[in-house]
Order: C-alpha cells, then sequence, then structure tokens
C-alpha cells in the first residue's frame, strides 16, 4: 500500500496552533497519529514533495481560493454536473472562464489530477484555506457515499451562506461608519481653521475669553503638541497589526482582541456558535463521521474560546464521552445547543436537530444585528447633533464677547 505524505494544521490542548507533515496510510491513520499526540486537525492535505518556488506559487501551487471565488467554483461544478458533465469537464469550464492567471493555473493543476484518477476532495485540497477544510470533509464524503453532486451543492451553499451573512453585515454598517467618519474630519476641519482664527481676536484680553473656547483651544494645543507622537504610535500600531496579522499565533492575539469588543465581539461570538451548529449539521447531514466532522468544523472557527471548548470537546468524543455532554462541559455554547444535541442523540437525529437550531441562531442573530445597528445610527445621530450643538454655542459665546470687547 502507497503511504500518503500530508501536511496538517492542529490545535493543541493549550489552544496552540501546530503544524507539520506526517507520513499515513490513509487520512483515518493520519487522524489517530495526530489524536494519540493530543491534536486535533484543522486541516490536513497532501504534501507536495517539491518545494515551491515563487514562479509556482504565483502560477498556482501554494496558491488558495478565497471565499467568493471558493463559491463560485463549487456553484458552477453544482451546476454543470447536475447537467451530465464529468467534474474534470466542468473544472475545464471554469478555467477557461476564470479572468486570473493564479486560480486558472490551480484549476488546470486540479485537471490533471483528476484526469490521472484523483479524487475532487483529494485534488482540491491543496488550494483550500484551512478555515474551508469543511468542504473538503464534505467532497470526500459525496464522493465515499456516491452523491458527489448533492456534495458539491451542500458546500456551495454553506459558503454563500457565509458570504451573504458577511455582505449584510458590512451593508448594515455603512451609515453607520459614514456618520463617524463624517463627523470626524467636520470637528477636525472645526479644530484646524475655525477655532484657531477666534483665538487672536482676545490677544491681551484672555480673561474675556470663554470658558468654552479656553478649553477647546487647550484641547487643540494638547493635540498638537503631541502629533508627531500620535503620528508615531499610528504607524507603529499599524505596522505591529500588518506583522501580527501574517503569522498564526498573531492572528489568534488578534481576533481574541477583535472578539473582546463590546458590540463586534458580541455579534461575531454568536455568529461562530452559530457557524459551528451550521457545519456540523451539513457534515453529519452527509455522513461524515463524527470525529471528521468535529475535525473540520473546528477549522471554521475563529474565536479563541470557542476553539478551545471545541478542541477539548474532541477529545472527550475520542474518549467515548456523548456530544452533547462533552459540549456542556464547555459552557461556551447556549444551553438552546445542547439541549438539541441531547435531543437528536436520544431520537438518532443529529443533523436534524442541528439544522433547524441553526435557523433559529441565525434569525436570533439577524434580528441582534437589526436592534444593533437601529440604535447605533441615532445614538451617533445624537453625539454629532450635541457636538455641533457645543461648537455653535463657543461660536456665539465668542461673537458676544468680542462684541462686548469693541464697546469697551
Amino acid at each position: 500500500m502507497t503511504r500518503l505524505e500530508l501536511r496538517f494544521e492542529a490545535i493543541n490542548r493549550n489552544g496552540k496552533v501546530v503544524t507539520g507533515d506526517l507520513t499515513a496510510d490513509s487520512e483515518e491513520d493520519a487522524l489517530d497519529q495526530l489524536a494519540s499526540r493530543g491534536l486535533f486537525v484543522r486541516h490536513i492535505e497532501p504534501r507536495d514533495r517539491n518545494a515551491t518556488t515563487s514562479w509556482e506559487l504565483w502560477f498556482g501551487r501554494g496558491y488558495k481560493f478565497d471565499a467568493k471565488q471558493l463559491a463560485i467554483l463549487l456553484r458552477e461544478l453544482a451546476t454543470l454536473s447536475a447537467a451530465g458533465l464529468t467534474i474534470a469537464d466542468c473544472l475545464e469550464l471554469s478555467a477557461e472562464n476564470s479572468a486570473s492567471t493564479r486560480p486558472r493555473s490551480a484549476l488546470q493543476a486540479q485537471i490533471a489530477q483528476l484526469r490521472s484518477g484523483t479524487q475532487l476532495s483529494v485534488a482540491l485540497a491543496p488550494y483550500l484555506k484551512a478555515k474551508h477544510a469543511a468542504v473538503s470533509g464534505l467532497l470526500a464524503a459525496g464522493e465515499e457515499n456516491g452523491d458527489l453532486p448533492n456534495a458539491i451543492n451542500s458546500a456551495a451553499t454553506m459558503i454563500e451562506a457565509q458570504l451573504a451573512f458577511s455582505s449584510r453585515l458590512r451593508g448594515a454598517l455603512i451609515y453607520p461608519a459614514f456618520l463617524l467618519v463624517s463627523s470626524i474630519v467636520a470637528f477636525a476641519v472645526v479644530f484646524s481653521t475655525l477655532i484657531p482664527t477666534l483665538a487672536p481676536l482676545f490677544a491681551g484680553r484672555e480673561d474675556m475669553m470663554p470658558a468654552a473656547l479656553q478649553w477647546l483651544l487647550s484641547v487643540q494645543s494638547a493635540i498638537s503638541g503631541a502629533g508627531d507622537a500620535l503620528l508615531l504610535l499610528a504607524l507603529a500600531l499599524f505596522f505591529a497589526t500588518a506583522l501580527s496579522s501574517a503569522t498564526p499565533s498573531g492572528q489568534r492575539r488578534l481576533a481574541g482582541l477583535a472578539y473582546g469588543l463590546p458590540i463586534y465581539g458580541t455579534i461575531n461570538r454568536q455568529r461562530e456558535n452559530a457557524l459551528l451548529v451550521d457545519t456540523l449539521a451539513v457534515l453529519l447531514q452527509h455522513r461524515v463521521e463524527m470525529r471528521r466532522s468535529l475535525s473540520a468544523t473546528l477549522s471554521v472557527i475563529g474565536e479563541p474560546r470557542l476553539q478551545r471548548a471545541l478542541a477539548e470537546a474532541i477529545e472527550r468524543v475520542n474518549e467515548g464521552e456523548a456530544l452533547s455532554t462533552a459540549l456542556a462541559r464547555s459552557g461556551a455554547l447556549p444551553a438552546l445547543v445542547i439541549r438539541a444535541i441531547r435531543s437528536g442523540e436520544a431520537s438518532g437525529q443529529i443533523p436534524t436537530m442541528l439544522r433547524n437550531i441553526g435557523l433559529v441562531m441565525n434569525q436570533q442573530l439577524e434580528r441582534r444585528i437589526e436592534r444593533t445597528i437601529s440604535t447605533i445610527g441615532p445614538l451617533l445621530t445624537l453625539c454629532i447633533g450635541g457636538l455641533i450643538g457645543f461648537i455653535v454655542i463657543v461660536v456665539v459665546e465668542s461673537l458676544a464677547a468680542i462684541n462686548n470687547l469693541a464697546g469697551l
């Protein structure tokens, strides 16, 4: 039997990401080896024996499809395969329609593998990001069950749903972001132009200057004095963020900070819970083995606390504990999810229960986003109106004081 040379990305018991290579008889054997080392797989793919050069990286090897490209590819595969075309022919049509060199080269490499007898799940795996490992699991399950077109369609629907949510969230944030940026620009103009023109009018008679204008001038002076330091701090934060985002550990630290934010963090934690339930439901619905389903689901989770909780649950499930009990120990998931899983275990319908509870969670998430956005907009408007009113009062008081000076 030919042994597989694989590259993996996993999480250890401390929540740290571990990467490496191993040789195994099968993917199941690889999972067993990693589980014995206390590692919970996020992503596993065939290892390329040839080192990736910059030239190869540009023309497909080492290239990873982003979510939008993957959704389009999977939807094309689902539509064309339903029309009776082979997967290789579907990929050829997708490659011909691709306007970019790198994804076209990646598709051509997959076509060559398919023509040589490689399965789609294996050929596509090297071009998937770790967070899309569930797609590879779905395709493998479809190949094993003889239902690949349906598995491709489910994978496309899953990625499209994630993209649709991100698009709705960005769209909902446009108006509050516009208000915030507009107010910052307006106040910057006021501080840099209007306020400085009022100060010279009180030269020699600073005692007649309104208190509010004195306060604004002191704030402007403090900002101007610290301008260089603030600029250096902003540049340092920018480069620190850029460097951190280039490494897995840095990305986890940034994610931890982001998920700790009051509004953004709350919404995204709720989204991660719904994403976990939806992904696990789709995988189990396609009869992907529980351990592989949990490992693939772990790869799509970005929230550090939920990652650790799911990794611990995987370890307990491998030891024979029920999924509902293992997840309940962590306290990371809502009680509603635990009760639904427990009911599914009792009835033998875990995928159905997860799918139903996923719909409920997504509806709750949509309502939370709507309430949050409908609250943020008026609050920002009130704050901006209050600040504008304050500036108007300062200007009026200053003009009145100037009139008084003129009358002396």
